[in-house]
């Protein structure tokens, strides 16, 4: 989806009962470019999305970027945690 800033999401999927879902997919966070990249499509999709749960999905294990909420979901498959905005924890 793009944002109104011209940034595109990935994904956005909504559930008929719940929050619609805002997902970025790559395969790392390793640099600080690939960092704000991704989290400045969510945050500005957000404006727009304001209930939506934030994901990114990612190959490594490699911390959320400060800049995304504490309640967004990080899920480095296969081995990783997901995190929604109820701050619920489980380990994939």
């Amino acid at each position: 989806m793009k944002t109104s800033d011209s940034y595109e999401v990935d994904f956005r999927a909504q559930s008929p009962t719940g929050p619609a879902q805002l997902i970025q997919v790559c395969a790392g966070l390793a640099t600080s470019e690939t960092q704000d990249r991704e989290t400045r499509a969510l945050l500005d999709a957000a404006k727009t999305n304001p209930r939506a749960d934030l994901r990114l999905l990612t190959l490594d294990s490699t911390p959320l970027p400060r800049a995304l909420p504490p309640a967004s979901t990080g899920n480095p498959p296969p081995r990783g945690f997901l995190m929604n905005r109820s701050a619920d924890c489980q380990v994939c």
